[in-house]
């Protein structure tokens, strides 16, 4: 039987579009939460499912890359796994379940290996657009309303 996880990430497992994700790969059964409107782009990354809301759902492990915390912790089953970013207030554990924290270090050998994936086009990239990099004010202020994907500043 499948276990469950909330969340994926496509790395360090390379995927082509619509391909696994890390988790799926190894057998968990993924169930993304996003807003409906990112079904499609959730589904792609390896997802069986998405929801839009934790209301009553249980999960045995759950990568919260978007520091939600209390609400997300809480779709947890006692004893499961929680991992998440840092954020202003760090995840408490409670009811036996494992907490880490996901952060970054520096490996430019991995980031070599991403970027190659990335050019390639195994590993897809959500870009909300691309400005002039004298125009970055523009990009500074669609990110401060509130926007999917990542700028690009090109020269």
């Amino acid at each position: 039987m499948p276990r469950a996880a909330s969340a994926a990430t496509p790395w360090p497992w390379p995927r082509t579009p619509g391909g696994p994700s890390p988790a799926a790969h190894a057998g968990w059964a993924v169930t993304g939460l996003a807003r409906a409107a990112d079904r499609d782009f959730v589904l792609g990354a390896g997802a069986r499912a998405l929801v839009t809301d934790l209301s009553g759902r249980s999960f045995d492990a759950v990568l919260d890359a978007a520091v939600l915390h209390g609400p997300v912790l809480a779709a947890v089953r006692d004893g499961g796994a929680y991992t998440g970013v840092p954020g202003p207030v760090p995840a408490e554990p409670e009811r036996g379940i494992t907490v880490g924290i996901g952060s970054v270090v520096p490996d430019g050998a991995g980031l070599a290996r991403l970027l190659d994936l990335a050019a390639s086009g195994v590993l897809e990239a959500r870009v909300a657009g691309r400005v002039a990099l004298a125009d970055a004010v523009i990009a500074y202020d669609k990110v401060a309303g509130g926007q999917r994907g990542r700028w690009l500043l090109v020269p």
